[in-house]
């Protein structure tokens, strides 16, 4: 057997779980922040069998998210 996780509540209030990529596949892989993993889910007679596949990032095709800077004026504010 590979390497075992823990699911956990990804907020507070969501019915999302989480887990954590084990650091010997993100070194195999040479995973990195921002990678996608594309999972796909069979379900068969001998139970449910989940594939994840690696996706590198590529900065060229991913648009850059703009981040609030901090320190911005409140422009309004409704109470």
């Amino acid at each position: 057997m590979g390497s075992r996780t823990r699911l956990a509540k990804a907020t507070s209030n969501s019915e999302s779980l989480r887990t954590t990529v084990p650091v010997n596949l993100v070194k195999q892989f040479s995973m990195s922040e921002r990678d996608l993993l594309d999972w796909s889910i069979d379900l068969d007679s001998d139970g449910l069998t989940i594939k994840v596949r690696h996706i590198k990032h590529d900065a060229a095709k991913d648009p850059v998210r703009k981040k609030r800077k901090r320190n911005m004026p409140v422009i309004a504010r409704f109470d």
